[in-house]
């Protein structure tokens, strides 16, 4: 099966086989992620600006964490909160990725799709390359996009569609507490627990969104994970991307090029 045309199941079956061998691990990273994040996006005023402003710094060590843990490196929780290069790019990468996406689904949610689907890569161009030029990591993104829009679209939908239930799950639950003639204590437990839950499905998913684009943009850029080159095409080979090309090898690879179509991801057995 192609990337280009493989089908969303068997590409989260991968994900999930992936995920599941670190799963604790990553759901704790995942927490460590969002917590500061949700904290101050809850904050009045200035909560939501800074925010924004450690989104791309806190982004980029949360995929370098998901990267070694699913890698089976030695993987450690701060390795989240130690990404330092070229932060004031970072910073302002993620700043505009998520003002993009937020103002994009506000407007009409078109935009933010689209933001979503050719920009989505851009922290992770930046992780690995350390682009300076903020323009430079959106530009590499929507070249990683091309031509494999639709699988893109279709698997990050199942986990749209799971934050969508989730929101819908708590309105329903704020609703029932609030219509209940019980003690006051334990509606105060009660609203705590929904605040838990809603917390640990939000993470969950995150963790599985990451772990998905970090095998997508693994198999794409690097062809690594469980892309392969089908035997009959091996002695064409061609870089997908941004990953770039030394110049002693450029020769060898201009003269074997092989067409993004004919990568294939194999099942585990």
């Amino acid at each position: 099966m192609n990337l280009k045309n493989a089908n969303t199941l068997v590409f989260l079956k991968k994900t999930f086989n992936y995920a599941h061998k670190s799963f604790w691990k990553l759901l704790i990273g995942s927490v460590l992620y969002l917590l500061p994040l949700i904290a101050l996006a809850i904050i009045p005023y200035a909560g939501p600006v800074l925010a924004l402003l450690i989104f791309g710094w806190l982004t980029t060590g949360y995929i370098y964490f998901v990267k070694k843990t699913i890698r089976k490196r030695e993987a450690s929780f701060k390795d989240i909160f130690t990404q330092t290069q070229k932060l004031a790019t970072v910073t302002f990468l993620g700043a505009l990725l998520a003002s993009l996406s937020i103002l994009g689904f506000v407007l009409f949610i078109i935009p933010g799709l689209a933001v979503m689907v050719f920009y989505c890569f851009s922290i992770h161009v930046f992780e690995q390359d350390k682009a300076s030029a903020v323009l430079e990591n959106f530009k590499r993104s929507s070249e990683i996009v091309k031509g494999n829009k639709v699988l893109l679209l279709s698997y990050k939908f199942v986990f749209i569609f799971n934050y969508a239930i989730t929101a819908f799950i708590v309105v329903i639950s704020i609703y029932g507490i609030q219509a209940m003639n019980i003690a006051p204590w334990l509606e105060i437990l009660m609203y705590v627990g929904t605040g838990i839950g809603t917390f640990v499905s939000v993470a969950t998913t995150t963790m599985y969104l990451f772990v998905a684009d970090e095998l997508f943009f693994s198999y794409v850029v690097n062809g690594r994970g469980d892309i392969q080159f089908s035997e009959s095409t091996a002695s064409k080979k061609k870089i997908i991307g941004s990953h770039a090309i030394t110049k002693k090898n450029k020769e060898k690879e201009e003269a074997s090029t092989i067409d993004p179509s004919e990568i294939e991801i194999i099942e585990d057995k």
